[in-house]
């Protein structure tokens, strides 16, 4: 504070100097011009009486010339129609008309004339007085009142710097001095003692600060409560958090942390059986980025979330959030472990029924009916135990994923499904074309004969009569590239985050004569999803469907 106070003294006094400086040239200036103004007239009655006694203007120019060393002025002869004849400063050959000079008209008609003007030659303020000399001319002195102020200031320059230098030290010392005994005063005040202030002047002051105080103390008390509340819910929280620095060591950690993974503050973040993945994902959270995954512990399964610790727009470490799940996925699991078995039991009344059906189409039944009877109850129990089948190869991808991986050629497999359902392609009048490239990739070859037949199968279902069926199989990258389009019914925007989902069938209202479990397509993306790879669909209303799975070639060990 103290040298900001002497700073700006010593600037508002510098500007003070500068400012006065300023009006006293100013005023100078006007003294100046008056005194010009008498000067150019001096000089010129001067002239005019050298001029007067000369037979002739060239005889004047003669003489001006051989005076022009003795005058600072400006002197100038002008004829009276604006000729210049003689310029004591310039070649009169180079210079305009002077007819329209303001002095010089004046002159040719009252004998004298004045002004004052920046020159046009030599772009000074010049003061101009201009005589009539009969017989001669306009004999015309000019008087540049910027020389001389110039010289003035030139002149007195040094006396100039020396005052204002002098001026800004006393300035300094006199501020340094007061500014101390302000200074001072502030700084050995006893602020708990309000009542001996001693000065009127801090008063304001001490008041300002004591409420800032109380308003501070408030505010901490506030925050604090804050403070209490949060730690409260931090620790009390089911989910595990824990927080760590760039270093990945623990800065905090809420009880529920504590207590399932044993943390300790300032020690290395917990030591997980799959601790690389941990760290790695750890450092990803340090780049930015939200991560999240699920890991295994102590019998247990957390899914958990990583994200950045960002303080004040910087990133202090990361934040760990941890979930259990395993009740859940116990839960799952045993859901699935219900459908197989119930699917199970279902299967042999299912297989009874359909004996029974052969039974009465072999003659038990009455004449009329066994055929008819029979045929309805054939085609029901082979749906429902392909029902049982679908659903039981979908727990088994829940539970197992894809096993019994080998070497399947995807082109010989196509074939031959395209191959054993042509009679169906044939019924409906479809061109089948196919693009097929000779693939083979490490998968399980049933698995890859239910997704080609799921997927063509269905291309024979909801296509038109007299459509067409087109099959490619493509190798990108190291992926094998599956697709199946048709011209066929197609699929809403509404149900093409649908149709993948178990059971699900496309509007059965348009497709009352297709007979569908609504598991395959289920069925090829958990097979898909399972050996790392996806399936995707596109699809227009009336203009047909177009399936992609992508597949790994390779699968990591």
């Amino acid at each position: 504070m103290k040298y900001k106070i002497i700073q700006n003294n010593l600037i508002s006094c510098l500007i003070a100097v500068t400012l006065t400086a300023i009006i006293c040239i100013m005023t100078y200036g006007y003294f100046v011009s008056e005194s010009m103004l008498v000067q150019a007239e001096n000089q010129a009655y001067v002239l005019k009486e050298v001029c007067h006694h000369s037979k002739n203007s060239d005889e004047a120019v003669r003489i001006l010339n051989s005076l022009k060393d003795g005058f600072k002025s400006r002197i100038t002869l002008i004829s009276e129609n604006g000729t210049v004849l003689f310029d004591s400063v310039y070649d009169e050959q180079s210079l305009e008309n002077h007819l329209e000079r303001e002095e010089v008209s004046e002159a040719i008609e009252n004998s004298k004339g004045s002004s004052q003007r920046m020159s046009y030659t030599d772009h000074k303020q010049n003061y101009y007085f201009a005589l009539k000399v009969e017989d001669i001319g306009i004999i015309r002195v000019g008087v540049s009142s910027q020389t001389l102020i110039t010289e003035g200031v030139v002149s007195n320059l040094p006396i100039i710097v020396l005052a204002i230098i002098a001026v800004l030290v006393i300035v300094y010392k006199v501020s340094e001095k007061t500014t101390k005994r302000i200074v001072s005063t502030i700084e050995n005040y006893n602020f708990d003692d309000v009542d001996k202030c001693g000065y009127d002047e801090l008063s304001p002051f001490i008041k300002k600060i004591e409420d800032q105080r109380e308003t501070i103390e408030k505010q901490m008390i506030k925050i604090e409560a804050e403070r209490e509340k949060l730690s409260s819910v931090f620790s009390n929280m089911e989910e595990c958090i824990i927080v760590c620095d760039k270093n990945k060591n623990i800065t905090q950690a809420n009880k529920r942390a504590i207590e399932i993974f044993n943390t300790k503050i300032n020690s290395k973040i917990i030591n997980f059986s799959d601790n690389d993945k941990i760290y790695k994902e750890i450092e990803d959270a340090f780049n930015n980025n939200i991560v999240n995954g699920v890991i295994e512990y102590n019998n247990c399964v957390y899914q958990y979330t990583i994200s950045p610790n960002i303080q004040n727009g910087n990133n202090k470490g990361a934040i760990l959030i941890f979930l259990d799940i395993t009740e859940q996925i116990q839960s799952q699991k045993m859901r699935r472990e219900f459908t197989a078995n119930v699917t199970h039991e279902l299967k042999t009344p299912l297989t009874s029924i359909l004996g029974y059906s052969q039974l009465i189409s072999s003659g038990i039944a009455k004449p009329e009916d066994i055929a008819k009877f029979g045929e309805i109850i054939e085609k029901n129990a082979n749906l429902l135990l392909t029902l049982i089948e679908d659903i039981m190869q979908i727990s088994a991808l829940e539970e197992n994923g894809v096993i019994d991986f080998d070497i399947v050629n995807l082109q010989d497999i196509l074939n031959d499904v395209i191959k054993d359902l042509m009679p169906a392609i044939n019924d409906k009048n479809i061109i089948c074309k196919s693009d097929i490239d000779n693939i083979s990739i490490q998968a399980n070859y049933k698995q890859m004969g239910d997704i080609c037949r799921n997927l063509i199968s269905n291309a024979i279902k909801y296509n038109k009569e007299n459509g067409e069926i087109f099959v490619s199989l493509k190798q990108i990258d190291n992926n094998a590239i599956l697709k199946v389009k048709d011209t066929g019914i197609g699929i809403s925007q509404s149900d093409l985050q649908k149709v993948f989902q178990r059971f699900f069938v496309v509007d059965k209202s348009r497709n009352k004569n297709i007979s569908s479990t609504g598991l395959g397509l289920s069925i090829v993306k958990h097979i898909a999803d399972a050996m790392g790879g996806n399936a995707q669909v596109q699809s227009t209303i009336g203009e047909g469907s177009c399936f992609t799975i992508t597949l790994p070639i390779k699968q990591d060990k």
